[in-house]
């Protein structure tokens, strides 16, 4: 769990080490892919990020915080490497992940957003504040805009 920012490259970003490493927790290597899609907390875009073997599982819940079914918008993200995500472009552009990406890791799944919406000038915004109320005290150690 917590929080990390990243530099995205060609549309390809790194999984933070503390991410890694929750995720070797539950297997010895890391999934060759992962699963993604785009979700909004009020007007801030980010990409929802599963491992394989959780999206049955998560996928009702999922549709549920959509409003919609999600089997027509679900995005393979390959990992390149051992620790890179190669995010598609539809997902990029959607969750406006250009140069600087934060992460934000949980026991059965990640998110990626874009640093500006996470954090606007030092600060959490409301929404975020107020659906991640651990990670908000930690974004201005992680974020430096």
């Amino acid at each position: 769990m917590g929080t990390h920012d990243s530099t995205m490259n060609y549309g390809n970003a790194p999984i933070p080490s503390t991410i890694l490493k929750q995720i070797r927790l539950r297997e010895v290597t890391i999934p060759n892919f992962f699963y993604g899609f785009s979700l909004k907390e009020g007007a801030f875009p980010y990409v929802y990020i599963l491992h394989p073997e959780d999206l049955q599982e998560q996928e009702s819940k999922i549709a549920e915080i959509r409003g919609t079914d999600i089997s027509d918008t679900i995005h393979r993200i390959e990992v390149i490497g051992s620790n890179r995500l190669n995010i598609p472009r539809e997902l990029r552009e959607f969750a406006e992940l250009y140069k600087g990406v934060h992460f934000i890791g949980y026991l059965n799944h990640f998110e990626i957003w874009n640093r500006k919406n996470a954090v606007n000038k030092g600060r959490a915004s409301d929404i975020f504040m107020e659906n991640h109320p651990r990670t908000t005290e930690r974004l201005n150690t992680f974020v430096g805009i």
